[in-house]
């Protein structure tokens, strides 16, 4: 029974994922290389063989493994954090695409060349980027411009 549930919850996760990027079954299921109905299957909970699969899928949500199942970090990692100078900030591009990850203090010039690789994993050159001096926490890249490299033969 106790498996059940954890499975459950596991595929209660990946559901709110999938929805939380608003993705449909099948748009998941094809980025994946799956089928509808195995992801299906997992969002229930009956079948969760994807183990091979398990770190492409916490890459594609830009979660840990242990966020794609929410568990509980260890005990003391946010106090940790806090005294390495890390901070977690949000990029909203002006597709409404979002990520969110931990930094170090950087400059702003150190975070643009951080942030010109997102985007849908192609590269893109910012245009217009905020950022508050003092404690960056939010970062909002409303112009881009995609890069495209010319691979020379």
């Amino acid at each position: 029974m106790e498996k059940e549930l954890k499975n459950h919850s596991t595929g209660n996760r990946i559901k709110e994922l999938r929805k939380a990027n608003k993705l449909t079954h099948k748009e998941l299921a094809g980025k994946l290389g799956i089928s509808t109905r195995t992801l299906q299957m997992w969002e229930s909970g009956k079948n969760l063989s994807f183990i091979p699969k398990m770190s492409k899928l916490a890459d594609f949500f830009g979660v840990s493994i242990t966020d794609l199942f929410d568990l509980p970090g260890p005990k003391g990692m946010d106090k940790i954090k806090e005294s390495e100078g890390l901070k977690k900030i949000k990029i909203v591009f002006s597709n409404s695409q979002e990520t969110e990850f931990l930094v170090n203090d950087l400059t702003q010039d150190e975070l643009t060349g951080i942030f010109s690789q997102f985007y849908d994993g192609r590269l893109m050159v910012i245009r217009n980027f905020y950022a508050n001096p003092k404690n960056v926490n939010y970062i909002i890249v409303d112009d881009f411009e995609e890069y495209n490299e010319e691979v020379e033969e």
